[in-house]
């Protein structure tokens, strides 16, 4: 018990040099002493035994002092000094802390597990882009799980955005001092100091927060080694060559978790009042979490404010960075940092990008826009300072790139800073525009050779030779697949040259992709590329290309159902064909006027395809001669004059069959199977739809193969079979209101009641041809429309006779 006692007295650490070799010396003379005594003659011997005893507790004492002396000189030469209580320095967590659910389950469970081994120490790292919460997260974290760590919680702000990051030596003083150690006491190397940070640290159960790590070499110093202890990194960097560590990659909140995020900031009753404009706060904040911090604490200090009219001012603004501030926070400030940080080859690539208004980027990109050797590192700096994102391979397999919406804004206004900015603008458009145009036009060819139906329609000749394509494209397949990857940015490409007067890889563009988007019944694209095409060919005074676009919005706006927009546009395109002596469009132009007329004046249809096969039949061009024919045979059908129909089918399907177009062999056999049906010869008709509707399939046209199973559904109701015809409709139905094909849904829906009525129910019936009835009305088709008017009046007599009968 004295041991502990003597060592609380601090002897030898509360006194001088002197004190302590005075006590050694008084002790060890006394000790001696008594030895002496103990062993003079004279002495009787029970006074010998005694003296003899306190001269062993004397030697004794001197033992156990001079221990507990060389356990203090010890001591003292590590800088430990007592300890006192554990540290507990995690800055304060945000009663308003919102989301990151999943992040937060996967971190606690991280940091609160058993290590793999007994001498592992458990590091988890939190990386990002500036403003995305990191910091936020990781004390929210931390704070949950404090009581797992009885032995103390460490933060450090490393500062390493900043431009005077931490360096590992001045922080490991600071923490050996925090720990006990007396300043002059702390070792002169880096590694020294490290290794005894480590041992002090030693079976203690620790909780480290290293925030804002700068790189791994800033941090390596800094960890723990055999020790239970668990580290929680934040940094904007990877930390790639930290091995066995668990890493968590923070991106921007999901948009239910920013709404939560503003809710807790500005009240939730405010949130919820104004659901719509949160919303939109949220995206305009581009859900990154400081900007919604920044923006909902201008609401909570302006409670007269209302949430929209905040919306209403961001949206009034050309730039939203400006507004992302509140004097100590800025987006702007934390994109700024990862900026300085790069090199000036890979700035110049991020200002260029900025001249794009496409949203992701293929990694060829980068390698036509850094003509040095180091677009590998360029673009790979433009990643680790998260000022580009990785967003993995595209169905193609390339790799590809995006950046969040308030970084595209950063971008461009570096791209204006420029002192070249013009010219590095007009550098960048020509360049990626003119290779997606070329890349557009080889896709064009392979789908053209997959699919010869559409060789029919005539062709932009374009001036040039064909660009090498910045993809491989070997097959219709990836050609398809291409445009479908790459059809959002070659949108937004079109109208941005266009803005910029780059006309030529606009006309490529709207023409390469007409077939693909006709083919997808992407027709509201089609439709905004050959405005984009029209456009650009009335700029350069090209009345070819001017008139082919023409053609192409009529068709369109056929297939879309807007018929007074149709025949407006195709009879302008034949007036210009005319003019120009452009035999194939002016063909082209009256048999689609033609097919505007099918479904309302069938005679001035039949005279318009007429017109047009004796054009293609002076052109020798017998594949759309084969496609007028077709129609022909479809208008004696709708006649019914079976036989005729029958014979001109005759004479168009070897012509399909030759140039290898299933799709038109398989379009015409619908047709055929009408005219079975319209022959009561209901199993031969059924026969030859199911033939046509496998080889739609086959080819994965799902809107042409819908019209088949209108056509089966019609013969179904022909033949009284009401289920049968239900479950066609039922496969019909979606498909052709996914397309927004008017007049094939209302066709349906005209069969749907014929069914309904079938099944012996009249008020289904008439909902279903009350949705039909516009349509017919409005393309004033008078077979069509007479009989749904007896039908409905029918229907109606049907329900009104029914109600008497109840009454009565």
């Amino acid at each position: 018990m004295w041991l502990p006692a003597f060592r609380r007295a601090r002897l030898g650490r509360g006194t001088g040099k002197v004190v302590r070799l005075t006590a050694i010396a008084l002790i060890a003379g006394a000790g001696a002493y008594l030895s002496l005594f103990a062993g003079a003659s004279g002495l009787s011997p029970e006074v010998r035994v005694v003296v003899g005893v306190v001269a062993a507790l004397v030697v004794g004492l001197l033992t156990s002092i001079q221990i507990a002396l060389s356990l203090d000189v010890r001591g003292a030469a590590s800088g430990l000094a007592e300890q006192g209580p554990p540290p507990n320095q995690l800055p304060r967590d945000l009663l308003d802390f919102a989301g990151r659910s999943q992040e937060v389950r996967l971190l606690v469970r991280a940091l609160v597990k058993a290590p793999k081994s007994r001498n592992a120490v458990l590091i988890t790292a939190i990386s990002g882009r500036g403003g995305v919460g990191k910091t936020v997260l990781a004390v929210h974290v931390a704070h949950l799980v404090a009581d797992a760590f009885p032995d103390g919680q460490i933060y450090v702000n490393l500062r390493g955005p900043e431009a005077q990051a931490l360096d590992p030596y001045e922080v490991l003083g600071a923490l050996l001092r925090e720990l006990g150690v007396a300043p002059d006491a702390a070792p002169v190397s880096l590694d020294d100091r490290s290794r005894l940070f480590r041992s002090i640290l030693g079976r203690r159960r620790i909780l480290m927060l290293l925030d804002n790590a700068q790189s791994e070499a800033q941090v390596q110093p800094l960890l723990p080694g055999e020790s239970t202890s668990v580290v929680l990194i934040t940094s904007r960097a990877r930390l790639a060559t930290l091995d066995g560590i668990t890493r968590l990659r923070l991106d921007v909140m999901a948009p239910g978790e920013a709404i939560d995020l503003l809710r807790e900031i500005v009240g939730r009753e405010r949130a919820d009042r104004e659901i719509e404009a949160t919303r939109k706060l949220v995206e305009l904040a581009a859900y990154l979490p400081l900007a919604i911090r920044i923006l909902g604490a201008r609401l909570a200090v302006n409670p007269h404010w209302s949430i929209q009219e905040l919306v209403q001012r961001l949206l009034s603004q050309q730039a939203l960075l400006p507004s992302l501030t509140d004097g100590q926070r800025a987006v702007r400030s934390t994109l700024e940092i990862s900026y300085v940080a790069i090199s000036s080859q890979a700035g110049l690539l991020f200002s260029s990008l900025g001249a794009l208004s496409i949203t992701t980027f293929p990694d060829w990109v980068f390698e036509l826009l850094d003509t040095q050797d180091s677009t590998r590192s360029s673009r790979d700096e433009l990643v680790e300072e998260e000022l580009l994102d990785f967003l993995g391979p595209d169905p193609l397999g390339n790799s590809r790139y995006g950046y969040h919406d308030l970084v595209r804004e950063f971008s461009r206004e570096k791209l204006a800073a420029l002192p070249d900015s013009a010219a590095v603008t007009a550098s960048t458009l020509q360049t990626v525009g003119g290779a997606y145009a070329a890349t557009a036009r080889a896709a064009d060819l392979w789908i053209r050779r997959g699919a010869p139906r559409h060789n029919i329609f005539p062709v932009l000749e374009l001036p040039t030779e064909p660009r090498p394509s910045t993809v491989h494209l070997d097959s219709p397949q990836t050609a398809a697949l291409w445009c479908e990857t790459e059809l959002p940015s070659l949108l937004l490409l079109a109208n941005q040259l266009l803005l910029d007067e780059c006309m030529p890889p606009v006309i490529e563009l709207a023409f390469s992709l007409s077939a693909f988007c006709e083919q997808c019944t992407y027709w509201r694209e089609w439709e905004s590329l050959a405005k984009c095409g029209l456009s650009a060919a009335v700029a350069v005074h090209d009345d070819a290309a001017r008139s082919l676009f023409l053609f192409q919005l009529g068709r369109v706006h056929h297939l879309l159902g807007s018929w007074t927009d149709a025949l407006p546009e195709l009879a302008q395109a034949r007036t210009l064909a005319i003019e120009h002596g452009i035999r194939p469009i002016e063909a082209a132009c009256v048999c689609a006027i033609g097919k505007v007329h099918q479904n309302g004046d069938v005679d001035a249809a039949l005279r318009l395809f007429e017109e047009a096969r004796d054009i293609y039949d002076e052109a020798s061009h017998d594949h759309a001669w084969g496609y007028v024919t077709a129609n022909i045979a479809d208008i004696y059908h709708q006649k019914s004059q079976y036989e005729r129909s029958l014979r001109e089918f005759d004479v168009c399907m070897p012509v399909f069959r030759r140039h290898g177009d299933d799709w038109w062999e398989a379009n015409a056999g619908i047709w055929i199977g009408d005219v079975y049906r319209g022959r009561g010869a209901y199993a031969a008709a059924i026969e030859r739809l199911d033939a046509s509707l496998a080889v739609l399939r086959r080819l994965g046209d799902e809107r042409r193969a819908a019209v088949a199973q209108v056509h089966r559904a019609r013969t179904y109701v022909d033949s009284g079979d009401g289920r049968r015809a239900m479950t066609a409709l039922g496969a019909a139905i979606p498909v052709l209101e996914r397309a927004a094909d008017r007049w094939w849904n209302a066709m349906a829906m005209i069969e749907m009641g014929k069914a309904q009525s079938l099944l012996q129910k009249p008020t289904e019936a008439l909902k279903a041809w009350n949705e039909a009835l516009p349509v017919v009305t409005e393309r004033n088709n008078r077979i069509v429309l007479d009989d749904l008017s007896r039908r409905m009046d029918e229907a109606t007599a049907v329900l009104s006779s029914s109600r008497g009968n109840r009454r009565s």
